[in-house]
């Protein structure tokens, strides 16, 4: 990609900004797309994807810390990611 002559790109210091550009939608991705976790139990985590979108986990995830071991899925309400009826329960094995 760097190199010049037949079959090159001959992009020599300008494949920075392929890698630049890659790293920033990388950035942007996590930023928006990946929930906050650290600290959280396994059953907190679950809680978390359930309940919030990734942009406002950390709110959520301050929430969850502050109410320590004590927090079950019984306290805290499902709301459905969409608006159809499930026939299957939360609970049910598949």
């Amino acid at each position: 990609m760097v190199d010049s002559g037949p079959g090159n790109a001959n992009l020599g210091s300008k494949v920075f900004y392929i890698w630049g550009s890659t790293c920033f939608c990388c950035f942007v991705f996590a930023y928006f797309c990946i929930p906050e976790t650290k600290g959280l139990s396994l059953e907190q985590i679950d809680l978390l994807y359930m309940n919030v979108a990734p942009i406002n986990s950390v709110s959520y995830r301050k929430q969850l810390i502050s109410q320590g071991s004590e927090l079950s899925e019984a306290k805290s309400p499902v709301v459905p990611v969409s608006g159809q009826d499930d026939s299957m329960s939360l609970h049910e094995k598949v």
